[in-house]
């Protein structure tokens, strides 16, 4: 997985889903961001998904407002191996 943020008035971060599974690249990367899990927080980040090509799965999130930026930093720590659940 790949993290770029702009540092432009638009604050978005995108993450890019690299695997060699082809099928089911998009469910994966879907199940990252559940709303299930924080629907306010979740709602907030405007999630857009794009498959670049089979197995590539990009996904741009909006960090403009402050609950969903903690929820989306929460998540992508926790996918990098660095979040504490407690």
């Amino acid at each position: 997985m790949t993290y770029e943020c702009s540092a432009s008035e638009e604050l978005k971060a995108t993450l890019t889903y690299l695997s060699s599974a082809g099928t089911g690249t998009r469910k994966i990367e879907e199940s990252r961001f559940l709303s299930s899990s924080d629907p306010e927080g979740t709602a907030g980040l405007h999630i857009q998904y794009r498959e670049l090509e089979p197995g590539v799965i990009q996904t741009t999130c909006d960090l403009s407002h402050s609950q969903p930026m903690d929820w989306f930093f929460f998540v992508f720590m926790g996918s990098m191996g660095h979040a504490i659940y407690v």
